[in-house]
């Protein structure tokens, strides 16, 4: 059974890839989130994991976070790209995130030349964000993009990670 699963899951993720690569060549940035979050979600389901679900506050912080904070750096591997939300409580506050009841949540930017979906998706399932591309306890997702960045903001179920909007009159 083991050796079945090491045959079949480098087809199927090859199966998914070529599915991205002969895609249309002229896809919006929306077309583009739209068909990384589905190669998410097929990732997922052949885990035996449950499909992330649309999280409407984690789509308007990723793409908050790929237009206004990264869209302007460069492409560079060897750079830390990472994104401390303290430091941009507006775009909290733009999608109605109370940081101090958000913990349970990541954010995964990746930079790929003209956000080509098949290298999207090859950053989120063959490296280090598989970790939690993989992870059971996320079960949403939002996806933004801006330039040639994309921008997987992860939410869980839990209060703390839902990215539920915050109340009138609370304060970031």
């Amino acid at each position: 059974m083991a050796s079945l699963k090491l045959v079949v899951r480098p087809f199927v993720l090859a199966l998914l890839h070529a599915i991205f690569l002969f895609s249309s060549s002229v896809l919006s940035d929306g077309d583009v989130a739209g068909m990384v979050l589905a190669g998410l979600n097929s990732h997922r389901t052949f885990l035996g994991l449950p499909a992330f679900t649309d999280n409407e506050n984690a789509d308007c912080l990723a793409g908050k976070i790929a237009l206004n904070v990264l869209m302007d750096q460069q492409c560079d591997t060897a750079s830390d790209n990472s994104v401390e939300l303290d430091k941009y409580p507006e775009l909290l506050s733009d999608c109605g995130i109370y940081i101090n009841q958000t913990k349970d949540g990541v954010i995964l930017p990746v930079c790929v030349a003209t956000l080509v979906p098949t290298l999207v998706l090859t950053n989120y399932t063959y490296t280090h964000f598989a970790n939690y591309i993989n992870d059971w306890r996320f079960t949403g997702a939002g996806i933004g993009s801006g330039g040639d960045w994309m921008v997987v903001v992860l939410s869980t179920n839990t209060p703390e990670g839902s990215f539920g909007l915050f109340t009138k009159g609370s304060i970031l």
